[in-house]
């Protein structure tokens, strides 16, 4: 289990890496074909291709005068090659600062964990 959590926080921090630098591929390289993604604000994607293609919109941009960090809290192995993770998401922008605390379903597949399902829920004070 110690190496595959290993890897999940790898996906975590490829995550946290993909928005810094705004890049949008890389982000949804990290997304399993059939991916399910709800945004923030309850916008339901399905499938990387529509992934891809809101974030195409959203993202370039979005991160000037920002720094987001996602940290791994915890995993829960539903199965052996299937975990939810819930991450805790801070943003720091000119406006002040936001957490989120997103949960990430995530599937081994070909030796690599996916993002699966996933909901990227704000914090409300």
């Amino acid at each position: 289990m110690d190496t595959a959590i290993a890897a999940i926080r790898d996906v975590v921090g490829r995550v946290q890496d993909a928005q810094r630098r705004e890049a949008v591929d890389d982000f949804v390289a990290l997304f399993r074909h059939d991916a399910v993604w709800t945004t923030g604000h309850g916008k339901r994607l399905t499938g990387r291709d529509e992934i891809g293609e809101f974030t195409r919109k959203v993202l370039p941009g979005a991160m000037r005068g920002t720094t987001v960090t996602y940290e791994l809290v915890d995993v829960l192995f539903i199965r052996p090659d299937v975990a939810a993770a819930r991450v805790r998401q801070t943003t720091v922008s000119p406006d002040g600062a936001a957490e989120g605390s997103p949960v990430y379903v995530m599937a081994l597949e070909d030796g690599r964990w996916l993002l699966t399902a996933c909901q990227n829920t704000p914090v409300v004070s």
